[in-house]
């Protein structure tokens, strides 16, 4: 994998002696030419370097080690991926709308409103300028929930007896 990682680098300046490792999973076994291929997590100890790896492999297209392709992405946890999954069908309504948007992480919307940007945690509190937008956003229960649960945070009582 550092091999693959080396011949990224030198295609890209800006990162050119900056790849540290900070480890290396294989997630399966060795399998069979055949097999479809197997996940490899890398850990970088530089988010930096993380982002302009991934954002070079993606530009330059195919990634080959010898005559099989490799392809990069974040790993992001089941839950992650579906908000983020929101977030992206929701910036594609605000783009059709001419509204600029994009995606932060974790799963956070910036959008311009108005003349001014702003950045909305979650979904469920960039739903009213959404809804002036008539842009409906879905919302399920857990959702709904944990933002209910952040909003009423364990408040201490001090119930001394004096």
């Amino acid at each position: 994998m550092e091999d693959i990682l080396r011949s990224i680098e030198k295609s890209n300046q800006e990162i050119r002696g900056e790849i540290q490792l900070m480890r290396e999973d294989d997630t399966t076994p060795r399998s069979k030419e055949s097999d479809p291929p197997r996940p490899i997590l890398v850990g970088f100890a530089d988010y930096t370097v993380k982002e302009q790896i991934l954002r070079q492999a993606w530009t330059q297209g195919q990634v080959k080690m010898g005559d099989r392709q490799i392809y990069f992405d974040n790993d992001y946890s089941p839950e992650l991926q579906r908000k983020r999954a929101q977030v992206r069908y929701v910036i594609k309504e605000l783009k059709q709308k001419n509204v600029k948007a994009k995606c932060l992480y974790p799963a956070r919307l910036r959008m311009m409103v108005g003349s001014v940007e702003k950045t909305f945690p979650t979904l469920m509190e960039a739903a009213p300028a959404l809804q002036k937008m008539n842009i409906q956003i879905r919302v399920d229960e857990r959702d709904k929930l944990q933002s209910e649960l952040t909003r009423s945070r364990w408040k201490r009582q001090d119930n001394r007896r004096g």
